[in-house]
Order: C-alpha cells, then sequence, then structure tokens
C-alpha cells in the first residue's frame, strides 16, 4: 500500500493506493485499485505456488497472468523453473530472479483486483491483473478495459454509475459481467483498426506517388477496398 502496510486482496478497496512495478522494470509507482471483479472465498481451484531464489512466494490460478523477464506476461500455468520473475527487494530495487520451485495445490478463496494500470506487486512479485479469459494477452485486456476505465473515471461524478463497479451478492462486478457480451466486438475493433491504417496509409501512399509521377488513377480508394476484401478472405 501507499504507506508502505500490507493488506489482503479481499480488503482492498476501490481508490486505494496499489504499488506497481513500471514497464521497463526499472522503478515502482503508486496506481488506483479500480475494483475487484471476481472475489469468491468459498471457490476452490486449483493454485501454482511460485517461490523465488529470493524467497518471495506467491499462488496464482492457472490462467492468471505474472510478469516474465524476457516474455513479457505468461499464464501461471506456463511458468517452468527456466523463468525469471520481476521482484521487489526490501532496499526499494526491482530484481530479476528465477523461480526456485513451482507446486500445484488445491486453494479455497479467489480474488482478482484491476488497477488503472492493469498491473499490481503482489507479495512482492509484479503480476498482471488479468486473466487468459480467451480474449487475448495481458496488453490487449488492458486495451478492451479502456471502456471500463473511463466509466470508473465518471462514476467518481455521476453516483449512479458506482453501483456498476459494486461487487453483487455473487461476489462478481455488474460492468466485467456485461463486457464479456461486447468484448468480442472490441476484440475484432482492436484488430481491425490497425490493419485499415495500415492499409489506408498504404493507399494513401500509392496515390501520391502515382499523382506525382503523372499515373495518378481515380479509383485507388475503390483499388483499396477491392484489395482488403481478397485479403479478408
Amino acid at each position: 500500500m501507499a504507506d508502505g502496510s500490507w493488506k489482503f486482496l479481499r480488503d482492498i478497496q476501490a481508490g486505494d493506493q496499489i504499488w506497481i512495478m513500471s514497464y521497463d522494470g526499472t522503478q515502482v509507482y503508486l496506481s488506483e485499485a479500480m475494483m475487484i471483479p471476481h472475489m469468491e472465498p468459498n471457490l476452490t481451484v486449483l493454485f501454482y505456488t511460485v517461490e523465488t531464489m529470493t524467497g518471495h512466494r506467491l499462488s496464482l490460478s492457472a490462467q492468471h497472468y505474472i510478469r516474465v523477464q524476457h516474455f513479457d506476461y505468461l499464464p501461471a500455468e506456463q511458468l517452468t523453473v527456466n523463468h525469471s520473475l520481476y521482484v521487489f527487494m526490501k532496499d526499494g530495487t526491482i530484481q530479476s530472479t528465477r523461480i526456485r520451485i513451482i507446486n500445484q495445490e488445491w486453494k479455497t478463496g479467489v480474488y482478482n483486483l484491476i488497477t488503472l494500470d492493469g498491473s499490481l506487486l503482489v507479495n512482492g512479485i509484479a503480476a498482471s491483473s488479468y486473466v487468459n479469459n480467451g480474449f487475448g494477452p495481458h496488453h490487449l485486456n488492458h486495451r478492451i478495459f479502456t471502456p471500463i476505465r473511463l466509466g470508473y473515471h465518471l462514476s467518481k461524478y455521476f453516483k449512479f454509475l458506482q453501483n456498476a463497479y459494486s461487487l453483487n451478492e455473487y461476489g462478481k462486478t455488474w460492468i466485467v459481467h456485461t463486457f464479456l457480451f461486447y468484448c468480442n466486438i472490441l476484440v475484432f475493433m482492436d484488430q481491425l483498426v490497425p490493419v485499415l491504417v495500415i492499409q489506408l496509409s498504404c493507399c494513401s501512399l500509392t496515390g501520391a506517388t502515382r499523382f506525382m509521377t503523372g499515373k495518378h488513377e481515380k479509383g485507388t480508394v475503390l483499388t483499396f477496398f477491392r484489395y482488403f476484401e481478397e485479403t479478408a478472405k
């Protein structure tokens, strides 16, 4: 926490300041806890308990992403003792350290915390806020959560939005439950937009070249859409 204290994930509230690691792995800074989308204290699932050479220890569900040196983020079930994790040392520095042992064990109690930056330090180990839910890797999950982050900021000014980020009687938040319905659309848009940008850029460059060389064609845009249709098949 911001004051140097420790809290269990189940006790963290939206708005709490959480320490996270910078993407380049050189420093730590504070990020705001946005919500706990999943809290099921009575659910028993298979956990992967990882212990590093430095003595840091963390238990994650099989599909939860964790930061791995040279591999960005990997689900816990893909970890091996050949991987190195990023850990926060007592002297305030970040260090990469090899995994010493990985144990599989059934545990009761499933909690997940999402910060505005999409990552956090848990027991001093850098981990993701996201799980491998079939929608893509860590960074894609963070991008498609953009509308939810926007809604969270708005909920500070409009009280009617606050309930969407609160846990219901089933230990889940309404906003994340709804998110599952439009997630596939957002993933499609996330993948489509870069393709359109690249194709439009190529089209513009081709058109400009033809214009400067006196070979400009009026059907450049039609050519682009015909090309895009063929590549989409």
